[in-house]
Protein backbone atom coordinates (compact mmCIF):
# COMPACT_ATOMS: atom_id res chain seq x y z
CA UNK A 1 0.00 0.00 0.00
CA UNK A 2 1.37 3.37 -0.99
CA UNK A 3 1.61 6.11 1.63
CA UNK A 4 1.87 9.87 1.31
CA UNK A 5 5.68 9.59 1.50
CA UNK A 6 6.25 9.72 -2.23
CA UNK A 7 9.00 11.46 -4.17
CA UNK A 8 8.25 12.28 -7.81
CA UNK A 9 10.51 13.53 -10.62
CA UNK A 10 9.02 17.05 -10.39
CA UNK A 11 6.64 18.34 -7.73
CA UNK A 12 4.54 21.47 -8.23
CA UNK A 13 3.19 22.67 -4.89
CA UNK A 14 0.82 25.53 -4.13
CA UNK A 15 1.54 27.87 -1.24
CA UNK A 16 -0.52 28.60 1.84
CA UNK A 17 -1.43 26.58 4.93
CA UNK A 18 -0.49 22.90 4.78
CA UNK A 19 -3.01 20.29 5.96
CA UNK A 20 -2.24 16.65 5.23
CA UNK A 21 -3.66 13.24 6.08
CA UNK A 22 -1.69 11.53 8.83
CA UNK A 23 -0.03 9.07 6.45
CA UNK A 24 1.42 11.98 4.46
CA UNK A 25 2.73 14.13 7.33
CA UNK A 26 6.48 14.86 7.34
CA UNK A 27 8.75 14.29 10.31
CA UNK A 28 8.34 16.94 12.97
CA UNK A 29 7.66 17.70 16.61
CA UNK A 30 4.14 17.59 17.96
CA UNK A 31 2.88 20.97 19.15
CA UNK A 32 2.09 20.59 22.87
CA UNK A 33 -1.35 22.19 22.47
CA UNK A 34 -4.02 21.84 19.82
CA UNK A 35 -3.72 25.19 18.13
CA UNK A 36 -5.88 24.07 15.21
CA UNK A 37 -8.79 23.77 17.64
CA UNK A 38 -8.27 27.18 19.21
CA UNK A 39 -6.00 26.20 22.09
CA UNK A 40 -2.92 28.15 23.18
CA UNK A 41 0.06 27.56 25.45
CA UNK A 42 -0.71 26.85 29.11
CA UNK A 43 -0.69 30.33 30.56
CA UNK A 44 1.71 33.32 30.44
CA UNK A 45 5.34 32.80 31.41
CA UNK A 46 7.59 35.25 33.29
CA UNK A 47 9.15 36.14 29.93
CA UNK A 48 5.89 37.75 28.77
CA UNK A 49 5.90 40.13 31.71
CA UNK A 50 9.59 40.88 31.13
CA UNK A 51 9.18 41.85 27.47
CA UNK A 52 6.07 43.90 28.26
CA UNK A 53 7.84 45.76 31.04
CA UNK A 54 11.44 46.02 29.87
CA UNK A 55 10.94 45.68 26.11
CA UNK A 56 12.92 43.40 23.81
CA UNK A 57 15.73 43.39 21.27
CA UNK A 58 15.89 40.86 18.41
CA UNK A 59 19.52 40.74 17.30
CA UNK A 60 20.57 39.12 14.03
CA UNK A 61 23.95 37.44 13.75
CA UNK A 62 25.93 35.47 11.18
CA UNK A 63 24.01 34.27 8.16
CA UNK A 64 20.79 35.57 9.68
CA UNK A 65 21.84 39.12 8.89
CA UNK A 66 24.23 38.53 5.98
CA UNK A 67 21.75 36.78 3.67
CA UNK A 68 18.56 38.53 2.67
CA UNK A 69 16.40 35.41 2.76
CA UNK A 70 17.46 34.43 6.28
CA UNK A 71 16.82 37.98 7.46
CA UNK A 72 13.36 38.26 5.89
CA UNK A 73 12.15 34.95 7.27
CA UNK A 74 13.68 35.69 10.67
CA UNK A 75 11.65 38.89 10.96
CA UNK A 76 8.71 36.67 11.92
CA UNK A 77 10.26 36.53 15.40
CA UNK A 78 10.10 40.33 15.55
CA UNK A 79 6.45 40.16 14.49
CA UNK A 80 5.77 37.74 17.35
CA UNK A 81 7.51 39.90 19.93
CA UNK A 82 5.80 43.04 18.61
CA UNK A 83 2.42 41.49 19.40
CA UNK A 84 3.18 41.55 23.14
CA UNK A 85 2.68 45.29 23.58
CA UNK A 86 2.61 48.81 22.14
CA UNK A 87 6.29 49.74 22.43
CA UNK A 88 7.87 52.03 19.86
CA UNK A 89 10.20 49.97 17.64
CA UNK A 90 13.45 50.81 15.89
CA UNK A 91 15.42 48.94 13.25
CA UNK A 92 19.19 49.38 13.12
CA UNK A 93 21.12 47.87 10.24
CA UNK A 94 22.28 48.05 6.64
CA UNK A 95 18.88 47.37 5.04
CA UNK A 96 17.46 50.76 5.94
CA UNK A 97 15.78 51.41 2.57
CA UNK A 98 14.00 48.09 2.63
CA UNK A 99 12.90 48.40 6.26
CA UNK A 100 11.25 51.75 5.54
CA UNK A 101 8.77 49.71 3.49
CA UNK A 102 8.20 47.11 6.22
CA UNK A 103 4.77 46.49 7.71
CA UNK A 104 6.37 46.42 11.16
CA UNK A 105 5.94 49.96 12.54
CA UNK A 106 9.66 50.68 12.96
CA UNK A 107 11.76 53.80 12.97
CA UNK A 108 14.81 53.18 10.81
CA UNK A 109 18.42 53.97 11.70
CA UNK A 110 21.11 53.08 9.16
CA UNK A 111 23.89 51.14 10.86
CA UNK A 112 26.77 49.18 9.30
CA UNK A 113 27.10 46.83 12.25
CA UNK A 114 24.87 43.92 13.32
CA UNK A 115 21.17 44.32 12.53
CA UNK A 116 18.48 44.45 15.18
CA UNK A 117 14.83 45.26 15.77
CA UNK A 118 14.18 46.50 19.28
CA UNK A 119 11.92 48.52 21.52
CA UNK A 120 13.00 51.99 22.60
CA UNK A 121 13.59 50.93 26.19
CA UNK A 122 16.64 51.10 28.40
CA UNK A 123 17.43 47.46 29.20
CA UNK A 124 15.45 45.23 26.82
CA UNK A 125 15.32 41.44 26.92
CA UNK A 126 17.75 40.12 24.29
CA UNK A 127 16.70 37.49 21.75
CA UNK A 128 19.38 36.20 19.34
CA UNK A 129 18.55 35.07 15.81
CA UNK A 130 21.61 33.11 14.73
CA UNK A 131 22.65 31.16 11.66
CA UNK A 132 20.33 29.64 10.40
CA UNK A 133 17.04 28.23 11.72
CA UNK A 134 18.03 29.16 15.26
CA UNK A 135 16.54 31.44 17.86
CA UNK A 136 18.07 31.74 21.35
CA UNK A 137 15.62 32.99 23.95
CA UNK A 138 16.41 34.33 27.42
CA UNK A 139 17.47 31.65 29.89
CA UNK A 140 18.96 29.39 27.20
CA UNK A 141 22.71 28.78 26.99
CA UNK A 142 24.98 27.22 24.41
CA UNK A 143 24.32 27.20 20.67
CA UNK A 144 20.80 28.34 19.78
CA UNK A 145 18.51 25.35 19.19
CA UNK A 146 17.14 24.61 15.75
CA UNK A 147 13.58 25.81 15.23
CA UNK A 148 11.66 22.56 14.71
CA UNK A 149 8.91 21.73 12.28
CA UNK A 150 5.68 21.74 14.32
CA UNK A 151 2.83 19.30 13.76
CA UNK A 152 -0.64 20.18 15.02
CA UNK A 153 -3.81 18.22 14.43
CA UNK A 154 -7.56 18.44 14.42
CA UNK A 155 -10.00 15.55 14.26
CA UNK A 156 -9.06 14.65 10.68
CA UNK A 157 -5.78 16.02 9.36
CA UNK A 158 -2.35 17.12 10.49
CA UNK A 159 -1.60 20.83 10.28
CA UNK A 160 2.03 21.20 9.23
CA UNK A 161 3.87 24.34 10.38
CA UNK A 162 7.00 23.84 8.31
CA UNK A 163 7.69 27.30 6.83
CA UNK A 164 10.54 28.95 8.66
CA UNK A 165 8.62 32.12 9.70
CA UNK A 166 5.94 30.06 11.45
CA UNK A 167 8.61 27.97 13.20
CA UNK A 168 10.10 31.11 14.72
CA UNK A 169 6.67 32.51 15.53
CA UNK A 170 5.55 29.37 17.37
CA UNK A 171 8.86 29.15 19.23
CA UNK A 172 8.29 32.66 20.59
CA UNK A 173 4.61 31.92 21.27
CA UNK A 174 5.50 28.96 23.48
CA UNK A 175 8.23 30.90 25.28
CA UNK A 176 5.72 33.66 26.10
CA UNK A 177 2.98 31.21 27.07
CA UNK A 178 0.17 33.01 25.24
CA UNK A 179 -1.41 32.49 21.84
CA UNK A 180 -0.38 35.02 19.23
CA UNK A 181 -2.44 36.42 16.37
CA UNK A 182 -1.30 34.70 13.17
CA UNK A 183 -2.31 31.22 12.06
CA UNK A 184 0.23 31.08 9.22
CA UNK A 185 2.65 33.27 7.22
CA UNK A 186 3.56 35.71 10.01
CA UNK A 187 6.58 37.33 8.30
CA UNK A 188 6.15 41.11 7.81
CA UNK A 189 5.37 42.39 4.33
CA UNK A 190 6.89 45.25 2.31
CA UNK A 191 4.79 47.93 0.68
CA UNK A 192 5.01 49.37 -2.82
CA UNK A 193 3.14 52.01 -4.82
CA UNK A 194 3.08 49.98 -8.04
CA UNK A 195 0.15 47.89 -9.26
CA UNK A 196 0.16 44.71 -11.32
CA UNK A 197 0.74 45.02 -15.06
CA UNK A 198 -0.85 42.07 -16.89
CA UNK A 199 1.61 39.80 -18.73
CA UNK A 200 4.55 41.20 -16.74
CA UNK A 201 6.80 38.34 -15.64
CA UNK A 202 9.89 38.83 -13.47
CA UNK A 203 12.64 36.23 -13.31
CA UNK A 204 14.91 36.30 -10.24
CA UNK A 205 18.16 34.93 -11.65
CA UNK A 206 20.38 35.86 -8.72
CA UNK A 207 21.46 33.46 -6.00
CA UNK A 208 23.94 33.20 -3.16
CA UNK A 209 25.16 29.82 -4.53
CA UNK A 210 25.54 30.27 -8.28
CA UNK A 211 26.99 26.80 -8.81
CA UNK A 212 24.17 24.78 -7.21
CA UNK A 213 21.10 27.03 -6.90
CA UNK A 214 21.00 28.70 -10.33
CA UNK A 215 18.35 27.59 -12.83
CA UNK A 216 20.23 29.35 -15.58
CA UNK A 217 19.42 32.20 -17.95
CA UNK A 218 18.60 29.89 -20.86
CA UNK A 219 16.31 27.95 -18.55
CA UNK A 220 14.45 31.09 -17.48
CA UNK A 221 14.20 32.18 -21.13
CA UNK A 222 12.71 28.79 -22.02
CA UNK A 223 10.11 29.22 -19.27
CA UNK A 224 9.24 32.65 -20.64
CA UNK A 225 8.85 31.29 -24.17
CA UNK A 226 6.64 28.45 -22.94
CA UNK A 227 4.38 30.80 -20.96
CA UNK A 228 4.03 33.15 -23.93
CA UNK A 229 3.14 30.23 -26.21
CA UNK A 230 0.49 28.96 -23.82
CA UNK A 231 -0.94 32.43 -23.17
CA UNK A 232 -0.97 33.26 -26.87
CA UNK A 233 0.53 36.70 -26.32
CA UNK A 234 3.85 38.45 -25.84
CA UNK A 235 5.14 38.98 -22.34
CA UNK A 236 6.77 41.93 -20.65
CA UNK A 237 9.85 40.34 -19.12
CA UNK A 238 12.18 41.66 -16.45
CA UNK A 239 15.25 39.70 -15.39
CA UNK A 240 17.13 40.43 -12.16
CA UNK A 241 20.77 39.35 -12.43
CA UNK A 242 24.18 39.81 -10.86
CA UNK A 243 26.21 42.56 -12.52
CA UNK A 244 28.67 40.19 -14.18
CA UNK A 245 25.97 38.24 -16.05
CA UNK A 246 24.12 41.01 -17.92
CA UNK A 247 25.38 40.03 -21.39
CA UNK A 248 24.71 36.35 -20.74
CA UNK A 249 21.13 37.10 -19.67
CA UNK A 250 20.42 39.27 -22.73
CA UNK A 251 21.81 36.62 -25.06
CA UNK A 252 19.68 33.90 -23.45
CA UNK A 253 16.44 35.83 -24.03
CA UNK A 254 17.23 36.71 -27.66
CA UNK A 255 14.30 35.54 -29.76
CA UNK A 256 12.01 35.28 -26.74
CA UNK A 257 11.56 38.92 -25.75
CA UNK A 258 13.53 42.11 -25.29
CA UNK A 259 13.88 41.92 -21.52
CA UNK A 260 14.53 44.67 -19.04
CA UNK A 261 17.69 43.46 -17.32
CA UNK A 262 18.26 44.81 -13.82
CA UNK A 263 21.75 44.22 -12.45
CA UNK A 264 22.81 44.88 -8.87
CA UNK A 265 19.45 46.44 -7.98
CA UNK A 266 18.86 47.16 -4.30
CA UNK A 267 16.29 45.02 -2.52
CA UNK A 268 14.22 48.08 -1.64
CA UNK A 269 13.86 48.93 -5.33
CA UNK A 270 13.00 45.31 -6.15
CA UNK A 271 9.82 45.72 -4.10
CA UNK A 272 8.43 48.15 -6.70
CA UNK A 273 9.48 45.80 -9.52
CA UNK A 274 7.74 42.84 -7.88
CA UNK A 275 4.57 44.80 -7.15
CA UNK A 276 4.23 45.56 -10.87
CA UNK A 277 4.51 41.90 -11.86
CA UNK A 278 1.76 39.40 -12.44
CA UNK A 279 4.19 36.53 -11.91
CA UNK A 280 7.64 36.11 -10.37
CA UNK A 281 9.71 32.97 -10.96
CA UNK A 282 13.08 32.65 -9.28
CA UNK A 283 15.80 30.62 -7.72
CA UNK A 284 15.39 29.66 -4.07
CA UNK A 285 16.92 32.91 -2.84
CA UNK A 286 16.19 36.01 -0.79
CA UNK A 287 14.73 38.15 -3.58
CA UNK A 288 12.24 35.41 -4.45
CA UNK A 289 11.12 35.38 -0.81
CA UNK A 290 10.87 39.17 -0.93
CA UNK A 291 8.58 38.94 -3.97
CA UNK A 292 6.20 36.78 -1.93
CA UNK A 293 6.27 39.37 0.87
CA UNK A 294 5.59 42.33 -1.44
CA UNK A 295 2.28 44.16 -1.04
CA UNK A 296 1.33 46.47 -3.90
CA UNK A 297 -0.87 49.55 -3.82
CA UNK A 298 -4.03 47.40 -3.63
CA UNK A 299 -2.58 45.16 -0.92
CA UNK A 300 -2.01 42.24 -3.29
CA UNK A 301 1.12 40.96 -4.95
CA UNK A 302 2.39 38.63 -7.65
CA UNK A 303 2.10 34.88 -7.80
CA UNK A 304 5.59 33.64 -6.93
CA UNK A 305 7.23 30.33 -7.87
CA UNK A 306 10.45 29.32 -6.17
CA UNK A 307 12.64 26.62 -7.73
CA UNK A 308 14.12 24.15 -5.23
CA UNK A 309 16.78 21.47 -5.53
CA UNK A 310 18.96 21.42 -2.40
CA UNK A 311 16.71 22.86 0.28
CA UNK A 312 13.32 21.84 1.63
CA UNK A 313 10.62 23.64 -0.32
CA UNK A 314 8.43 23.60 2.80
CA UNK A 315 11.04 25.09 5.12
CA UNK A 316 12.69 27.82 3.07
CA UNK A 317 9.52 29.69 2.16
CA UNK A 318 7.38 32.49 3.54
CA UNK A 319 4.35 30.21 3.83
CA UNK A 320 2.25 32.82 2.01
CA UNK A 321 -0.69 31.62 -0.08
CA UNK A 322 0.88 33.02 -3.25
CA UNK A 323 4.36 31.60 -2.60
CA UNK A 324 4.53 28.32 -4.54
CA UNK A 325 7.26 25.80 -5.31
CA UNK A 326 8.57 23.53 -8.04
CA UNK A 327 10.90 20.97 -6.49
CA UNK A 328 13.48 18.42 -7.56
CA UNK A 329 13.54 15.01 -5.81
CA UNK A 330 16.18 15.87 -3.19
CA UNK A 331 14.24 18.98 -2.11
CA UNK A 332 11.17 16.77 -1.67
CA UNK A 333 13.12 14.25 0.41
CA UNK A 334 14.46 17.01 2.64
CA UNK A 335 10.93 18.34 3.14
CA UNK A 336 9.61 14.92 4.18
CA UNK A 337 12.48 14.23 6.58
CA UNK A 338 12.83 17.88 7.66
CA UNK A 339 16.49 17.61 6.76
CA UNK A 340 19.05 20.19 5.75
CA UNK A 341 22.20 19.72 3.69
CA UNK A 342 24.29 22.11 5.74
CA UNK A 343 22.97 21.53 9.25
CA UNK A 344 22.85 17.74 8.86
CA UNK A 345 26.12 17.47 6.90
CA UNK A 346 24.44 15.79 3.93
CA UNK A 347 26.40 15.47 0.69
CA UNK A 348 23.89 16.55 -1.95
CA UNK A 349 26.15 15.40 -4.78
CA UNK A 350 25.36 11.77 -3.89
CA UNK A 351 21.91 12.30 -5.44
CA UNK A 352 23.37 13.33 -8.79
CA UNK A 353 21.01 15.20 -11.10
CA UNK A 354 18.14 14.71 -8.63
CA UNK A 355 19.83 17.36 -6.52
CA UNK A 356 19.95 19.89 -9.36
CA UNK A 357 17.53 22.41 -10.83
CA UNK A 358 18.27 20.99 -14.27
CA UNK A 359 15.69 18.22 -13.71
CA UNK A 360 12.87 20.80 -13.63
CA UNK A 361 11.55 21.07 -17.22
CA UNK A 362 10.68 24.62 -18.37
CA UNK A 363 7.36 23.50 -19.86
CA UNK A 364 6.22 21.98 -16.54
CA UNK A 365 7.06 25.22 -14.72
CA UNK A 366 5.28 27.23 -17.42
CA UNK A 367 2.17 25.08 -17.18
CA UNK A 368 2.10 25.48 -13.40
CA UNK A 369 2.49 29.24 -13.79
CA UNK A 370 -0.46 29.41 -16.18
CA UNK A 371 -2.62 27.36 -13.83
CA UNK A 372 -1.79 29.71 -10.97
CA UNK A 373 -2.92 32.63 -13.11
CA UNK A 374 -6.15 30.81 -13.95
CA UNK A 375 -5.33 30.38 -17.60
CA UNK A 376 -6.04 27.36 -19.71
CA UNK A 377 -2.90 25.48 -20.71
CA UNK A 378 -3.69 23.47 -23.78
CA UNK A 379 -1.34 20.79 -25.03
CA UNK A 380 0.78 20.58 -21.88
CA UNK A 381 1.70 17.71 -19.59
CA UNK A 382 -0.37 16.91 -16.50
Amino acid sequence: MLTGWQVVPVLCSRGGPVRLPREAAPLGRRLPYRRARGEGPPGPTPLLDQVRTAGWSLEFSGWQQDYLGDFLLGLAAAQALAETGDHDLVYRGRRSGLMRRCSLPVDVVHHDGPASVSTRTGDPVRVIAGPPLRLRLPGESGPPPHAPLWLDHDDQDVVVHSALPMRYYLQVEQALGVRLRHDHAPAPTFSAAATVRPRHVVFVATTSSHDVKQYGYRGFAAIGAAIAERAGTDLEITVIVDRRYVAEARAAFAGVAEPVVLAGIDAADCVEVFAGAELVIGNDTGLTHLAALTAGADGGGPEVIGLYARHSYRKWTTGAARHHAVSAPLAQMLALADGDLWLDDVDGDLWGTNATLGVLPPDVIAEFACLLKGERCSGTRR
